[in-house]
Parts: C-alpha cells; structure tokens; sequence
C-alpha cells in the first residue's frame, strides 16, 4: 500500500475528526507530539517551546491547537521524561491549554507523584551549585514543569497519572493508548532506594515514556527518547525489555523513532523492514547541538532506511535560524547532508537550482512539523511545514 500525497501544512483548513490525526513536532530545539483523537479529545506529548526572536508569539503545540481544537475538548498532557528538549514549554502549555489529566513517569498517585519527584529535582539542582550551566539549566527546566503540574493538581486532584508500563490513559470503542515504558518494578525501585535525583541527572531517557496508540487494526507508537542502550550499557528499561513484552509493536504502521534517530536508541528488530511489505510512517526530529540524525554510515539514518523509506523529518539538523524550506520536501541523505553542510557554513542562503528559499528572520512556530491522518488500516493523508523532509533511499 503507497503512502499518500504529501500536502503543504498551510493548506490544512480543517481535522477530518472520524479518523487519527498524529501531529510530530521538532525545530531541532525540543520535541512535541499532538494527537487529535477520533470525533473528540487530544493528547499532547511534551512541550518544544522552540527558540525564537518573537517572544510574544504562541510555541507550536499552542499554535497547532488554535487552529484545530474545538472549545471545551478534553486534553490529556503527557510529559515523557525530564529532559530539558522535551520538558521546556510544558509549563507554558499547561497554562495555554488547560489539560483535563496530565501523565508523567511515576508510580504514587495524587500530588504525592509531583512532591517527590520535585524533591529529587531541588536534591539535584542544590547538589550542582558549582556544576557546569547545562545541568542547571536542566534542573532549571525540570524544576519549572515540576512546579506547574503542582499547581495545576491543587485544582484538579485527581488529574494526575502516573505514568508507567500498563497504564491505560484512553479506553474507547475503537481506540486504546497504553505505556508501554518505564518498567514498573525497575522505577519502583528506583524511588524506594532514593536513586531518582541520579537518574534525572544522568539516565533521563532510562525513564522515558513510551505510548501505543491502537486504533482498530493500526497500531501508532511514540517512542520518547527511549534507548537501547547508554554510556552505562544497556539499559534496563530499554527496548528489549518492552519488545520482550510486547513483541506485538513490531507490527506497527506509524513510529515516532527515539531519541532523535541515534544509534543507541534503535532496537534492530524494531527499525527491520516490514514483514507484510506495508509502507510505515516512521518520524524523526532533529537535535542540533548533537548533529541528529547522523548521517555517517551505518549510523542513524542509513540503518533506518535500510528498515523504511521514506523518513518523516522535521527539518535538517542544523541552528533553527538558518533553517530552510526545500520546495518539494524529498530529499537523499547525500542531498541532505550536501544541504545541511550549507546551511551550518556560514547562514548564508543556500539555493541551488533554485529549488530552497530562505525564510523571513526565522523559522515559523508550525514549520518543524509532518501531519499524518490515519483511519483503522494505515495513513489516507499526509502534511508537511516548510522545514520538514521526506528522506528517501536512493535508487540502485
């Protein structure tokens, strides 16, 4: 079965709400992902308040839900685990949408899930006084979202999930959403041994969320930042532990790919080629600073085309103020890297052919974005912004 057309984003008027809207998010400076359930409802996952030089100017999550929520929908928030790309703006997002349920990595209920994990964060925060900026820039970051939610739950006590393998957030005739990451027992012991604060600081994406999204015979899953494996080895919560319980997401028709395509987070099973031959909508941010996805051989985008093509990428991996719109939104990983090399140079404007155009000042908060509708067997259509590419493997 083909993939749809692309359409440009722009021309997206209106939801078409009897299907599953899947919305990914990623201008190479955070992560967020908004989902539009059948007939009635959202979950947004994380926050990407993207850097711009209009402050006043909504992020993308609020500008994606002005222009397509309905008054008074119920929306659950979803923060997948506390690293600073994926946690900055949740606290903004929190007070622009005013979530129904917000469900973040834990295992108290109530506000006994925000207080401690606050008392991790303020552990670690004071424990790197003397530390470099980026650290405290991260408790910072974790501290604000951590602070928000407590004040969101002194309205709404009962909003709060805490968020680990099995937890069912959506039950409705004709769609489920479950997470399927963190372990249970492994962030049980976590928090009874006092190891939280380290796990923040140093093995965030250990404790990232993972959702899967059933919708009659589809099956959506959003990866988070989940690794296979870390500076420390495997990782326990990882994905063998969750493909060794739930083998069933191999058969996926849409992936939102971990951590930003690096190597260490793609599980060799899940990124293989498709055992029914059917295309798959797989979606890749980028993360600047670290140059994700890498484009060396047989690391992170190589092995994934090797397993789909094409790759849903948000926009090229380089500063968001030099990022570019490419007219037609296919690329090669050779034009990619030809174009990013440019773009990093010197900020110049890049137009070979006369197929890139240069965006006014910066980048628009709605153009790091792929779109796709889905109804219950596969994807019907698909919307791009003007940074987002479709990567394709080059024909032998």
């Amino acid at each position: 079965m083909a993939l749809p057309c692309v359409e440009p984003l722009s021309s997206l008027a209106s939801l078409d709400r009897g299907l599953l809207n899947v919305f990914v998010l990623g201008p190479g400076q955070g992560e967020a992902i908004a989902v539009a359930l059948p007939e009635r409802g959202w979950i947004l996952v994380d926050g990407c308040r993207a850097p711009r030089h209009r402050r006043r100017d909504p992020f993308p999550l609020e500008r994606l839900m002005s222009r397509f929520a309905a008054k008074d929908e119920p929306i659950t928030l979803v923060l997948t685990h506390p690293h600073r790309d994926h946690v900055h703006g949740f606290a903004e997002l929190i007070e622009a949408v005013e979530p129904t349920t917000v469900a973040l990595t834990g295992m108290a209920e109530g506000d006994a899930l925000v207080r401690t994990l606050a008392d991790e964060a303020e552990a670690m925060a004071d424990a790197r006084q003397q530390e470099d900026t980026g650290r405290k820039l991260l408790a910072a970051a974790v501290l604000q979202a951590l602070r928000a939610i407590n004040t969101w739950v002194e309205d709404n006590p009962n909003g709060l999930v805490a968020l680990h393998d099995g937890v069912h957030l959506d039950d409705r005739a004709d769609l489920d959403v479950y997470a399927r990451a963190p372990d249970e027992t492994l962030l049980t012991g976590w928090f009874e041994r006092g190891e939280m604060a380290d796990m923040i600081a140093n093995r965030a994406n250990a404790l990232s969320a993972v959702l899967e999204l059933n919708y009659g015979s589809l099956t959506v899953v959003l990866g988070g930042d989940l690794p296979v494996r870390d500076s420390r080895g495997k990782v326990p919560t990882g994905w063998d532990r969750v493909l060794a319980s739930h083998g069933h997401l191999l058969h996926h028709r849409a992936f939102k790919v971990p951590h930003h395509g690096s190597r260490d987070a793609l599980h060799h099973e899940l990124i293989a080629p498709s055992p029914v031959g059917a295309d798959r909508v797989w979606l890749v941010t980028p993360f600047n600073s670290s140059s994700l996805p890498r484009l060396d051989k047989e690391d992170g985008l190589e092995r994934l085309l090797s397993g789909q093509s094409p790759i849903h990428l948000t926009a090229p991996s380089a500063s968001v103020p030099l990022q570019r719109a490419h007219r037609d939104g296919r690329v090669t990983p050779a034009q990619l890297g030809e174009f990013t090399d440019q773009l990093r140079s010197s900020g110049s404007p890049f137009q070979p052919n006369d197929t890139v155009y240069r965006l006014d000042r910066d980048v628009a908060p709605l153009a790091a974005v792929w779109g796709v509708a889905f109804d219950q067997q596969g994807p019907v259509a698909r919307w791009r912004g003007e940074t987002a590419l479709e990567v394709h493997q080059p024909r032998e």
